[in-house]
């Protein structure tokens, strides 16, 4: 078993490849939120596009 010595702190081979994989973990996690964040910003848009489209008829046909 290979060490890796960072100034008083030990770390095992194994335990350097569970924090790379719970990086990588944390990385897809990551991407994941920001693909829903753009996702819903894109529906919010959509709707509020679409108010003001019925706003600007409402004004229009002075309902509003």
């Amino acid at each position: 078993m290979s060490l890796v010595l960072d100034k008083e702190q030990m770390w095992s081979a194994e335990e350097i490849r569970d924090l790379i994989l719970f990086a990588k973990e944390l990385q897809q996690t990551n991407e994941d939120l920001r693909s829903g964040i753009i996702l819903m910003q894109a529906k919010l848009d959509n709707e509020e596009a679409k108010v003001k489209k019925l706003l600007l008829v409402l004004k229009q046909n002075n309902i509003w």
